[in-house]
């Protein structure tokens, strides 16, 4: 072999090098562009949510201070369900950011599968509560017939706002957990 086609060889392989090192970085970019738009139902629309449920809490309260202070649970329901949206807010940076590399999503996404799991599990509990209180003070201003037809369609509405929800947040880890081995085989941490 002589010089010149060392030479062609070694700028070929060199070429062929950079070709490959910059599909594998636009790959990973795309694969980042994609973990942020997927990740949109681990807390969705947080920013409406702060502002109505904090509209909500400012209101009970008043509402408790000068009209009927049986109204508190409504006032007491609004800080829990900001702090379980500030947790799926966190938890959703995280895996955006890629806090941890691959390991830091697997391990992120685990996390947030288990946590929404027990926080489902404890919102609904504070659900019944809650709706078992409400029929209870509707009582006092309409018929109890009628309360309880009301309770029945916050109720179906919860579940059917739930489901949707649930449904679109486990895709989403499924999705995201497939992107973090797409991820791994292109070895980004």
């Amino acid at each position: 072999m002589t010089d010149k086609e060392f030479t062609a060889l070694a700028n070929s392989w060199a070429e062929k090098r950079t070709r490959l090192e910059s599909a594998d970085l636009i790959n990973r970019r795309l694969l980042q562009d994609t973990i942020v738009s997927r990740s949109f139902w681990l807390a969705p629309k947080p920013a409406f949510l702060y502002i109505f449920f904090s509209i909500m809490f400012v209101f009970a309260v008043c509402y408790c201070i000068f009209v009927d202070m049986a109204y508190w649970p409504v006032a007491a329901v609004c800080p829990l369900v900001i702090a379980d949206m500030v947790w799926q807010t966190r938890m959703r940076r995280k895996i955006r950011c890629m806090d941890g590399g691959v390991i830091g999503i697997r391990h992120n996404l685990s996390r947030y599968r288990r946590g929404y799991i027990w926080l489902s599990v404890a919102m609904w509990i504070l659900g019944v509560i809650y709706l078992w209180w409400m029929c209870n003070y509707l009582s006092g201003f309409i018929d109890r017939s009628h309360a309880i037809v009301i309770i029945m369609f916050t109720a179906v509405a919860m579940v059917v706002v739930y489901t949707v929800r649930t449904w679109h947040t486990f895709r989403a880890l499924g999705l995201l957990r497939n992107l973090a081995d797409d991820l791994s085989d292109l070895d980004v941490s």
